[in-house]
């Protein structure tokens, strides 16, 4: 860590010389200085005050320590129960000169919240450095988080053909419900809402808006699911 502390004799009228021990082997003979030490002590100084004229001399000792001021930082991860392997990472504390270097699986990622995947379930180790440019330290966690299941990706198909002969007549995503807020909005060429819900893996557009056949063409649509959001076009083919 980095720790300061300046040295001050005063104003010592009778003394001409001094010396300083600052209890970590350096020495100096200023009456004034300032000094960073490597670590937090306990670090015994000693000065001595010679005053040259009498002959005499004058020793104080002190003890210093540092503390430190910063709250430490506190590192969680996991995933949530709708996770598609991606790891979930809670920073608590986060100084903007950390540098944090993570290590799982053979790979290794940098920054705060690097995006780490997993592909199988089960437990998952992960090791943290974390580097304190400002006070020259770093901190070490060995982390670990259990990956239950793995959702599967949400498919969304590009056309469906809603002609009634019970093949693709429907615009059915593949899926599973996430998390609440879930909603599925689909809109015309001219942006008009055609079809809205709040169970997008459950209801499905069958083609019709307004109690008619909606014309072939491009449709675009907005997903929500999970907190994420997807949006894109899809072709209707009468």
């Amino acid at each position: 860590m980095r720790a300061i502390k300046r040295f001050d004799a005063g104003n010592s009228l009778r003394s001409q010389h001094y010396e300083w021990h600052t209890g970590d082997g350096h020495y100096s003979k200023q009456k004034n200085f300032v000094y960073q030490y490597r670590d937090r002590g306990p670090h015994m100084v000693t000065l001595v005050a010679l005053d040259t004229i009498c002959q005499r001399r004058d020793t104080t000792q002190s003890e210093i320590y540092f503390r430190d001021t910063i709250t430490p930082l506190e590192v969680g991860i996991g995933f949530s129960s709708c996770s598609n392997g991606q790891l979930d990472i809670e920073l608590k504390n986060h100084q903007s000169w950390y540098q944090y270097f993570w290590e799982t699986e053979g790979l290794a990622y940098k920054g705060i919240q690097p995006a780490i995947r997993f592909d199988v379930p089960g437990t998952k180790k992960v090791a943290l450095l974390v580097m304190d440019t400002l006070c020259n330290r770093e901190f070490r966690w060995e982390l670990e988080a259990d990956l239950e299941e793995l959702k599967p990706a949400v498919y969304i198909p590009n056309a469906f053909t809603p002609n009634g002969d019970q093949l693709n007549d429907r615009f059915t995503l593949f899926g599973e419900p996430c998390q609440p807020g879930e909603s599925l909005r689909i809109f015309n060429r001219w942006g008009q809402l055609v079809f809205e819900s709040n169970r997008p893996f459950e209801e499905f557009w069958d083609g019709f808006f307004q109690g008619r056949p909606a014309p072939s063409g491009v449709y675009s649509y907005i997903l929500l699911n999970g907190g994420g959001r997807q949006q894109g076009t899809f072709t209707l083919v009468r």
